[in-house]
């Protein structure tokens, strides 16, 4: 047998992984494997295990079954002060009593790391998540995106092998939370440690993660890229939770595929071979549908607009059709199409190209009459 070499060891690996508060299963039988220098995201509804299972990686809750590795070895009993991992709360944790500078060289001197290394690395890091020039400032003279720097700086400044963080930005307001994405996608290329990040956030998790892995109920629906999550989301329930879309639960009947309310639409060349009656869900994202389409589509469907949403880069209708159908249509604001926002009342024709459609078995019942949802999370 080969041995792995450095480079092929994971970061974190979770195997088998399974927590319990009581009867209340948190985390399920989760398996994960993080890279070195990625930025990974846990994403999922509250109470999904996220935060579970990101504690369980620090050592701040120990498993009922299955492994946790850093590096390749069994950390899975091992305190939290015994691993190679920092954390960064919401919360900020700043010791009040310190300046920004003795925050962040307070995990150094712990280590008896020499004075003049402090200092140098201390600069370093407020340097790069840029707050060098409040190096003497106090906790309660920074604002709530200043004190979530320093909080970074100083998790930052030892070198873990890991860092997690649980949902760090959840207190700021939105125009702060969007440039410290930024900022911290930017600081852990520079820095290359592996980021482990926890939010219920998608958007969060999509403009900053390499990879993503969405949790639904203490499991793992999907690990995949923020695009092929987007694209190609493994299930009705990544699909309703990453992005906007339109499920409509369908029945196949040969070719194509059979609504509720008995339309029958066109099925992606990529469609599984399932048989004929069996139930699954069609996602049809609302920037692929289209108003009045002048060219050939697969499908048309002819309709009212009930709202009209104008969202400042797209304008959002929601669109009710003649067979009882809702669908979801989004259309960027070009100057041509801002000049023609439609009002609801308005008829319109709704289309779309078979192949921007994915079929998502479920192995869920035949669909209820007249069932089906256009969801914005």
């Amino acid at each position: 047998m080969v041995e792995p070499s450095v480079t092929d060891v994971a970061a974190v690996e979770m195997l088998g992984v399974t927590k319990s508060f009581g009867r209340a299963t948190a985390v399920d039988a989760v398996s994960l494997s993080v890279r070195r220098g990625e930025f990974f995201s846990l994403l999922g509804p509250s109470g999904c295990g996220k935060t579970t299972s990101l504690r369980m990686l620090g050592g701040f809750i120990v498993p009922d079954e299955g492994t946790v590795r850093l590096g390749g070895k069994d950390v899975t009993r091992v305190p939290p002060y015994k691993r190679d991992v920092n954390t960064v709360f919401q919360s900020y944790a700043l010791f009040a009593h310190l300046s920004v500078a003795q925050n962040v060289a307070f995990g150094l001197k712990r280590r008896k790391v020499p004075r003049a290394e402090i200092a140098r690395r201390v600069d370093e890091m407020l340097a790069l998540v840029d707050m060098g020039d409040r190096s003497r400032a106090m906790p309660a003279e920074l604002s709530g995106g200043q004190r979530q720097r320093v909080a970074l700086a100083r998790s930052l400044v030892t070198m873990p092998q890991v860092l997690l963080l649980d949902e760090p930005l959840g207190a700021l307001d939105l125009k702060l939370r969007r440039q410290m994405q930024v900022e911290l996608k930017r600081i852990q290329r520079e820095v290359g440690i592996t980021f482990i990040y926890v939010t219920h956030d998608q958007e969060e998790a999509l403009s900053m993660s390499d990879r993503i892995a969405v949790m639904n109920c203490g499991r793992l629906e999907q690990v995949d890229t923020p695009d092929a999550l987007y694209a190609r989301p493994s299930s009705a329930f990544v699909a309703g939770f990453i992005g906007s879309s339109n499920l409509l639960r369908v029945r196949r009947t040969g070719p194509g595929a059979e609504t509720a309310a008995g339309v029958l639409l066109p099925l992606p060349s990529d469609a599984p071979a399932l048989p004929d009656g069996s139930a699954f869900d069609l996602l049809l994202r609302p920037e692929h549908l289209l108003l009045d389409p002048t060219g050939d589509v697969a499908a048309r469907m002819e309709g009212t607009i009930t709202d009209t949403v104008f969202l400042g880069s797209v304008t959002q209708y929601r669109v009710r059709c003649a067979n009882g159908l809702e669908l979801m249509v989004s259309e960027p604001n070009t100057s041509s199409h801002h000049a023609h926002v439609r009002s609801p009342g308005t008829r319109v024709t709704v289309g779309w190209h078979a192949d921007d459609a994915v079929a998502l078995p479920t192995g869920l019942p035949d669909p209820a009459p007249a069932e089906n949802a256009a969801t914005s999370q």
